[in-house]
């Protein structure tokens, strides 16, 4: 049982987080490199699998204290962290940096593990910061980059259903959407340049009112990610480089990145780039080690395989979503 002490202690911690992070979009012109916040991410994670919790819940604490832009999935899992320690400040806090990063308070409704807190007077601090926190989330969304981003995504999935639809016509409708997908590339690509590429610190996450086959369950921004699935899913120069470097600067999440290469690597045939994977979507033949994926993963700041396997087989944090379309 809480009382008016915990209302009130409730209250003036999203007070600070809510000063926190306004007066941190402010400073936002300053860049930060990312490759420390994955590090913080691959740490949390690990310490997860090893059901290490109260040393997870520290390098989450970390990492959002250490970045302004942070991704709407590590703040549902350091928030499932804090749930299994029953750490309801700890939760109040995750739960308000969700809320500020784009998951819905639907969502965290909806989460068993939240079942107590929300019994609790902090949940009420909640729900008193939930429109100052849902209102800073859409006023960082770049809505025209949205649109396009989506108008791209719908003309990508009208070819899909026609290409998967029609098998006489299979073959025109795939020279078409071939074309397409490398003109979308490009001017993702342009749009990287510009102003970062189109993932969720720009566009916010995906939802149903963007598009029917994306969801907010997700936990993602996953639009233009599929551009490139689609692009790669043949052989095509790699773009590596110039996502890389997105990468460092948060725009574009480390597990999209080793996706879009597994891709790459899957069906590059070798004329491109060299057959590198990062086992985010595939495994290569026996006669590629393990050992260099794994090092590879590390150096991107994402756990080791078989951590990954064994949080997957867990459950203790909601997976990564891998359906393609």
């Amino acid at each position: 049982m809480f009382n008016r002490t915990d209302k009130v202690n409730g209250m003036c911690l999203v007070k600070y987080f809510l000063l926190f992070f306004f007066l941190s979009l402010s400073f936002s012109l300053f860049s930060q490199d990312y490759s420390a916040y994955y590090e913080f991410v691959k740490k949390g994670r690990g310490f997860v699998a090893e059901e290490d919790y109260e040393s997870a819940l520290e390098a989450y604490k970390a990492c959002f204290e250490s970045f302004d832009f942070v991704f709407a999935r590590d703040c549902i899992h350091a928030l499932q962290v804090a749930s299994v320690l029953k750490d309801k400040d700890a939760q109040l806090s995750f739960s308000a940096r969700a809320l500020g990063q784009g998951v819905p308070l639907t969502f965290l409704e909806k989460m068993e593990v939240l079942k107590g807190f929300r019994a609790s007077t902090y949940w009420d601090s909640l729900l008193q910061a939930e429109d100052s926190l849902v209102l800073q989330y859409q006023s960082n969304i770049d809505t025209l980059l949205r649109e396009e981003v989506r108008a791209m995504f719908t003309q990508d999935q009208l070819y899909r259903a026609e290409y998967y639809g029609s098998l006489f016509r299979r073959r025109s409708i795939g020279k078409k959407w071939e074309a397409l997908n490398t003109d979308q590339v490009k001017r993702i690509l342009q749009i990287c340049r510009e102003k970062g590429f189109p993932g969720e610190q720009l566009i916010g996450l995906d939802t149903e009112q963007f598009h029917e086959k994306l969801t907010i369950n997700n936990l993602s921004s996953g639009a233009a990610i599929l551009l490139f699935i689609h692009h790669y899913s043949q052989p095509n120069p790699s773009c590596r480089a110039e996502l890389k470097e997105q990468l460092k600067q948060g725009y574009l999440n480390n597990e999209h990145f080793a996706t879009i290469c597994d891709f790459e690597a899957e069906f590059g045939k070798g004329i491109y780039v060299d057959k590198l994977y990062w086992g985010q979507q595939f495994l290569p033949d026996e006669n590629i080690q393990m050992e260099a994926i794994d090092q590879r993963r590390d150096a991107l700041g994402l756990v080791s395989l078989n951590l990954s396997d064994k949080l997957l087989r867990s459950g203790r944090l909601i997976p990564f979503w891998k359906r393609l379309y």
